[in-house]
């Protein structure tokens, strides 16, 4: 197998010597300034009255590069559950596309809402914090005011009761195909047999999880106060659950690129909000609020002064008056989030723990001699929190973990982990009838939907994660062109040809049409073409059945499997429908000895 590299020294450099550039960012109104975690110049326009200030806390370059990455991606296909707990002060509800307590920027990609239990009463109201949470991962880009990290990909609210239903909770999660599972709780004290139960779950996630790959977990380090009574039990504590070693914890950083440490004296101030129907508290008094550090800590992202999206019906103008100085490492694990959705889009590939370690390797660190964190190289792997395996390259610190997550690294890393060679990069959803006529590179997922056509006349380099999805109704015509793996000793997935299992496959628009002419090839792909698609948990959906495949002078050289083919029309139709697919004209079928599948664990299957 290909010697897999974590920390690629080329792509670190381009990294470092590039300065973000400004015009991948976004024209959503409320953007900048105050979505500083996105991108931070300074902020020179910042009006610090509304914080009380009289100085820019603001320092260029403490943001995560977000701008850099959309270039690549924006993080289309990937799937993240959230296991919320809500508690007894609010109620859970599932949001319909009129509610006005639901933003417009989130709407798009907020998914279907699990609710574990039968306690709920589902006729509340989504919780403050958690509007703040899904618009920090995944608001729309250039829909309205703010937009996520990875503005899409779909966010899979699980509510649970409390903490005691995190095992309950990770396996819905697990169940329904997430790839990411934020965890974003911060408790402490825990029995040690829940501890390990909930461990246990974990470890399942990052050993079943996205068909064996692993999903990624992440929770925030958490907050401790001093002035709480036995508050000593608090410092240099990373809270559970992301005290677990799997997970990613992550802690807060301010605009100016220092561990989150805040101490305010205000009297007790309330505003009455009537879609919650209570008081809620704007300023408590003696309040501190600091980042936990210490053993444990993996990384530190934006985690005050946040802006994101607002529930109810609340204007920008609300939310700056009175909830001027959003702060906590919840907030800054939920752009975590966002920066793993980023990287495993491009190559969805990736283990979890090869994209655990992507992320604290592509880390900011040199930006930090400013503020005079020094990263160690000698702190064994268990003061630093990490799993056994953890081959990071790199110092670290007990405040800052091993720096401030770089979205652009990561995805740069990921990409290189495809075998990227610099080639226009073509994954997601084709939007328009297309023609690729030059050569062009896939990591991920392109999917043709349906009233488009997607024509290929040259080469399409296909990285390990990369697959062609034909949803009915779309159409795929491979011309004299080329499907070819990146990776020199690595296969891809193959084209997975959608259909409708109860409808005929005439007229066409029915199903969905793999069309391939002139020559055109196919080659080391796991499956090179599949009449179906899969399932969120990677099955056969049955459902899908009724592909339609038309081949004249085509070749498929050294595929794992060339065709398959599932039962279509559903067993009991009547009366029984002819499958109008074929293969004809010297079309080739050839497995010769450059085939890579001992490479890939794998022995010849067939080829129809």
């Amino acid at each position: 197998m290909r010697k897999i590299t974590f920390f690629i020294v080329a792509f670190m450099a381009l990294v470092a010597l590039r300065a973000q550039n400004k015009s991948y960012c976004t024209t959503d109104s409320l953007f900048y300034p105050w979505q500083w975690g996105l991108y931070n110049d300074g902020q020179q326009v910042l009006p610090y009255n509304k914080f009380g200030l009289s100085t820019n806390p603001f320092t260029a370059g403490f943001d995560i590069s977000a701008c850099d990455a959309w270039q690549y991606t924006e993080g289309e296909e990937i799937k993240i559950g959230i296991v919320y707990c809500f508690g007894l002060m609010f109620k859970p509800y599932n949001p319909q596309p009129s509610d006005t307590c639901v933003p417009l920027d989130i709407k798009e990609n907020l998914q279907e809402i699990t609710f574990v239990g039968n306690t709920f009463n589902n006729d509340g109201t989504l919780a403050f914090e958690q509007v703040l949470q899904y618009g920090i991962i995944a608001a729309s880009r250039n829909n309205s005011e703010y937009v996520g990290v990875a503005p899409k990909c779909k966010i899979y609210p699980i509510y649970i009761k409390d903490t005691w239903a995190i095992p309950q909770g990770i396996d819905v999660a697990l169940n329904k195909g997430m790839d990411i599972i934020y965890l974003p709780f911060q408790d402490q004290n825990m029995p040690s047999s829940f501890i390990d139960s909930v461990a246990s779950k974990i470890q399942k996630a990052q050993t079943v999880g996205r068909n064996g790959k692993g999903c990624v977990i992440i929770s925030p380090a958490g907050d401790y106060n001093p002035s709480e009574p036995n508050s000593s039990l608090s410092y240099n504590y990373v809270r559970f659950p992301a005290s677990i070693p799997q997970v990613i914890s992550v802690g807060g950083i301010n605009p100016g690129g220092t561990r989150v440490q805040i101490v305010k004296t205000f009297h007790q101030m309330y505003k009455y909000d009537p879609h919650f129907g209570i008081y809620l508290p704007l300023f408590m008094d003696n309040y501190h609020r600091h980042s936990c550090y210490g053993n444990g800590l993996c990384v530190v992202a934006p985690g005050e002064y946040i802006y994101s999206t607002l529930s109810c019906g609340k204007n920008p103008n609300d939310y700056l008056d009175s909830w001027s100085r959003k702060y906590g490492t919840q907030f800054a694990a939920a752009y975590v989030v966002g920066v793993a959705a980023l990287g495993l889009s491009v190559n969805p590939s990736l283990t979890a723990e090869q994209l655990r370690t992507i992320i604290l390797s592509s880390c900011k660190q040199s930006i930090y001699s400013i503020n005079f964190y020094f990263f160690d190289d000698n702190i064994p792997i268990e003061e630093r929190g990490g799993i056994d395996s953890d081959p990071i390259e790199k110092g670290w610190n007990d405040q800052i973990g091993y720096g401030l997550v770089d979205a652009h690294a990561t995805v740069l890393a990921a990409l290189e982990m495809s075998c990227y060679n610099g080639l226009p990069i073509v994954n997601g959803k084709i939007t328009q009838n297309t023609t690729w006529s030059t050569s062009v590179f896939a990591s991920s997922i392109i999917t043709v939907p349906n009233g488009f056509t997607l024509t290929i006349t040259n080469t399409v380099l296909l990285g390990p994660g990369a697959k062609i999805i034909v949803e009915p109704g779309g159409k795929l015509i491979v011309d004299g062109g080329t499907l070819t793996n990146a990776c020199e000793d690595e296969m891809w997935q193959g084209i997975f040809v959608g259909g409708n299992a109860n409808l005929p496959q005439k007229p066409e628009s029915n199903q969905g049409v793999l069309e391939l002419k002139n020559g055109a090839i196919i080659e080391n792909a796991r499956t090179a073409i599949a009449t179906y698609t899969l399932d969120a948990i990677g099955n056969i959906n049955y459902a899908t059945a009724g592909g339609i495949v038309k081949a004249d002078n085509a070749t498929f050289l050294n595929n794992l499997k060339t065709v398959d083919f599932i039962p279509y029309p559903p067993a009991g139709t009547n009366p029984v429908l002819p499958n109008v697919s074929y293969f004809i004209n010297k079309c080739h079928f050839t497995v010769d000895n450059a085939n890579l599948f001992a490479l890939n664990n794998n022995n010849f299957s067939c080829h129809i």
